[in-house]
């Protein structure tokens, strides 16, 4: 039956993006968290960092393909849990 739903290309695709969307957003909250907790930053220069790195963030998203934001993901996720 799972096969039967993710049959076609457009199906395939979607669920790409929406898991290359998923480690993008999970790689701003965990950059964020480190940022705040490890590092000690508050206020407005915490939130200009993560607006920079979310903005470009997106950017990876968009213009490389979905090995680099897999990277990202995994490289944040062990650089948090790993302090």
């Amino acid at each position: 039956m799972f096969l039967t739903i993710f049959a076609t290309v457009k199906a395939k695709a979607t669920l790409m993006v929406l898991v290359a969307a998923f480690c993008i957003s999970f790689s701003n909250i965990f950059v964020f968290r480190y940022l705040n907790k490890v590092v000690g930053l508050n206020g407005y220069i915490l939130y200009l960092i993560i607006l920079f790195y979310s903005l470009f963030s997106i950017l990876y998203l968009s213009f490389t393909i979905e090995s680099f934001t897999f990277s990202i993901y995994a490289l944040t996720f062990i650089l948090y849990y790993s302090v």
